[in-house]
């Protein structure tokens, strides 16, 4: 049921975040609707999602996502879920007090949002979410069933609005459940906000959805990847990503296109991608990045450990650090680490940071790295983000560097 959650909180995260995570699909035979492109194709569950032609495709492991541009996160998100629980209809009533027949299809998807709806971040409007029977996908390749529902909240002083689609495919024990998510700015009943404007275009995007055949014969082992002379697997195409980017064997690749991300246990992860369209310095970015984290864990749960920064930023910005030392929000001064590499990315010219949040009962350590790629004229930001669970951010810590060191950008 928590999955609902996370659907919601991907849909936030890239409105706050500053980064466009880009991520390529295999459209070969593929007809692409008028006005829409591809946004992922998935064989193994069965669909393709196309959404509005022109915005950005910000793919991140088994959420397929797109918005519009980093400065106008509007969204579109879709993800597969565990399923609602059914509810045993024998015994009860078939009508209501009001002689119409009860829809216990839209009773367990309205028990399923209010329930999930309780460990929200934030308050909805309305309290109660009542769904709509509703259509989901082309002619032939519909949903089974589906049930939208549209509600706000308020987040960082900013009114957000979505329209949310619960679905399912098939039925009994082949029933697959999934769920549809468009978010913008503003109130749903305003039809000169970002979310009336935008509209139409998820509405689209519902419309030409297409469910597929599911892949009978889908890979079971992972690709045959090159080694260095230590050992460590190359699992980026450089082409795609702009970065080699080396892993140890005993790490599981979760997304190696755009985003490239690593598992390294079921409580320690990492992954690196490019930022794009940032416009401002990485001081300034990374002050970004971390209100975006305090948003998404919880309030009072963030706790500053330490910032390091190469020397030349330290230098050419000592009238900047000074407003973040009266920053209730950023209390640490940066400090100079001579040592800090990030492959070849520029020196001095590195930014990291680390922190620590308290999130569902576990305490985790983040550490996120940025760098500039080498080059004479043109020259991109990458982050390198690295999170796992208290107990066990210091047991990996020693890969961690190395996957650091041979890190190589275009």
């Amino acid at each position: 049921m928590k999955k609902i959650l996370c659907a919601i909180m991907a849909a936030i995260m890239l409105m706050l975040t500053s980064a466009a995570l880009v991520s390529c699909g295999d459209d070969d035979g593929i007809e692409i609707p008028e006005d829409m492109q591809l946004v992922r194709e998935s064989k193994e569950d069965g669909y393709i999602f196309f959404g509005p032609e022109g915005w950005t495709v910000a793919n991140q492991g088994d959420i397929a996502a797109t918005f519009v541009t980093t400065f106008n996160k509007t969204s579109i998100t879709f993800v597969k879920a565990a399923p609602p629980a059914q509810i045993n209809t024998d015994g009860l009533p078939e009508t209501g007090e009001d002689g119409k027949k009860i829809d216990y299809n839209k009773v367990r998807f309205d028990n399923y949002m209010n329930e999930t709806a309780k460990g929200f971040a934030y308050e909805l409007t309305p309290e109660l979410l009542s769904g709509s029977k509703t259509n989901f996908g082309a002619n032939g390749a519909e949903a089974t069933l589906a049930y939208e529902y549209t509600y706000s909240y308020t987040a960082e002083g900013e009114t957000v609005s979505c329209w949310q689609i619960l679905l399912t495919r098939g039925t009994g024990a082949e029933e697959d459940f999934f769920i549809f998510t468009y978010t913008s700015f503003g109130k749903a009943s305003d039809d000169t906000s970002a979310y009336s404007i935008y509209l139409p275009k998820a509405k689209l995007a519902a419309k030409n959805f297409k469910f597929t055949e599911k892949s009978a014969s889908l890979p079971s082992t992972e690709p045959d990847y090159p080694k260095d002379n230590d050992g460590y697997l190359l699992v980026s195409d450089e082409s795609i990503c702009g970065f080699k980017l080396y892993i140890p064997e005993s790490f599981t690749v979760v997304d190696n296109s755009g985003l490239v991300s690593a598992k390294i246990t079921d409580k320690a992860n990492f992954n690196v991608f490019k930022a794009t369209d940032t416009n401002i310095g990485a001081l300034d970015y990374m002050l970004r990045r971390r209100e975006s984290a305090m948003a998404s864990a919880d309030k009072d749960s963030f706790k500053d450990i330490e910032i390091l920064i190469a020397q030349q930023i330290n230098d050419e910005h000592n009238d900047y650090f000074e407003q973040i030392k009266w920053d209730e929000r950023c209390t640490i001064r940066p400090v100079y680490d001579p040592e800090l590499k990030f492959g070849n990315a520029v020196a001095g010219q590195i930014v990291a940071y680390k922190y620590s949040y308290s999130h569902g009962g576990n305490e985790y350590v983040c550490y996120m790295i940025y760098g500039v790629s080498p080059g004479v004229i043109f020259r991109d930001g990458y982050i390198f983000t690295y999170t796992a669970t208290k107990d066990e951010f210091d047991a990996h810590w020693a890969e961690i560097e190395t996957v650091l060191e041979k890190i190589e950008f275009n």
